[in-house]
């Protein structure tokens, strides 16, 4: 077991990969509440900054068993919180883990989320000793197939009306990527 209660910081160039804190929670409750940012996350907005923290400290508990290593995205100019990115639902003994993640609107269009998921590969093949990586998007979001298209994601399944959400069945794909 991990004796650390937050997975490792990662300097990712203009960007600092850190583990989500209790300072975090007011920006990623902006961020969690954007409705352009959560247009394809299909998970129930919070309603209060306490409902971010309880999160938080949840994805730490979480690390601490082996079942998530969540990083906030931060803008080192100003320490602004971009998004965040993550390995959100890990099986170790299958040596496996499903990646996440999500921007800022306003950090779109530049590259950056394209340039983190690299990072976060390397360090999910080598630091965890992934074997393989999984992700599962809406169907519609075809930026982020895109972005797992070109860090060498394979579309691995279209799961029709699999996703129970606000009152409908949705559809999901899984995309998956192999240690080569």
């Amino acid at each position: 077991m991990s004796t650390t209660k937050c997975p490792p910081d990662i300097d990712a160039g203009d960007f600092l990969l850190t583990a989500l804190k209790s300072h975090h929670a007011p920006a990623l409750f902006e961020l969690r509440t954007n409705s352009a940012a959560m247009q394809y996350i299909n998970r129930v907005k919070p309603h209060s900054i306490d409902e971010v923290l309880s999160m938080i400290d949840c994805m730490q508990d979480e690390f601490q068993l082996h079942r998530t290593s969540v990083w906030a995205i931060v803008q080192k100019e100003d320490g602004r919180l971009a998004g965040t990115i993550g390995y959100y639902r890990m099986l170790p003994e299958h040596f496996r883990g499903e990646i996440g993640y999500m921007l800022h609107p306003d950090f779109w269009g530049k590259g950056i989320m394209q340039k983190l998921i690299d990072i976060v590969i390397k360090h999910g093949f080598e630091k965890m000793e992934l074997h393989s990586i999984e992700a599962r998007i809406n169907p519609e979001n075809l930026n982020s197939r895109k972005i797992l298209e070109r860090s060498g994601f394979v579309s691995e399944g279209y799961l029709r009306e699999s996703f129970y959400f606000d009152g409908q069945f949705l559809d999901s794909e899984v995309f998956g990527l192999i240690k080569k």
